[in-house]
């Protein structure tokens, strides 16, 4: 039996394979009338440095990482067509995985993401993030390339 696709969940960090993978969602919440929930994680890895036995922390204010998520989700964006399709946009900070991964609970039945981004392991196959999604989801996951 086929499951009904009502929310799609498609995490984008502006590469070449998020808009891919957008396109490829499009073409599914066409077909099966469903949602799109764009998704932007800014992970704010802990930065700090110790002078003279102060330490200082370094970290994105609001207003930056929803400027950084509104830049990503518009290069994400252009050259796909979503006028025919219900998209909601969401900027989340965290680590990209966990955060995925808590939205799915929240009943995406599909998530269509990239197979590597601009993270660390940007060269291989798949990236980190995509696999920790892979292992860990309670629904369908498309990768695309």
């Amino acid at each position: 039996m086929l499951k009904v696709i009502n929310k799609i969940l498609v995490p984008t960090d502006g590469s070449e394979y998020s808009k891919h993978a957008l396109a490829a969602a499009l073409q599914y919440a066409e077909q099966y009338q469903s949602k799109i929930k764009l998704i932007h994680v800014v992970h704010q890895p802990i930065s700090s440095m110790t002078v003279s036995a102060e330490i200082y922390s370094f970290s994105l204010t609001e207003e930056q990482i929803n400027e950084i998520g509104n830049t990503i989700m518009e290069k994400t964006l252009v050259g796909n067509d979503i006028s025919k399709v219900s998209i909601e946009k969401e900027i989340s900070e965290g680590y990209p995985a966990t955060v995925i991964l808590d939205e799915i609970k929240e009943g995406i039945d599909l998530v269509v993401m990239g197979t590597s981004g601009h993270g660390p392991l940007a060269g291989a196959l798949i990236g980190s993030v995509t696999q920790r999604v892979l292992a860990d989801a309670t629904c369908p996951v498309l990768i695309v390339k």
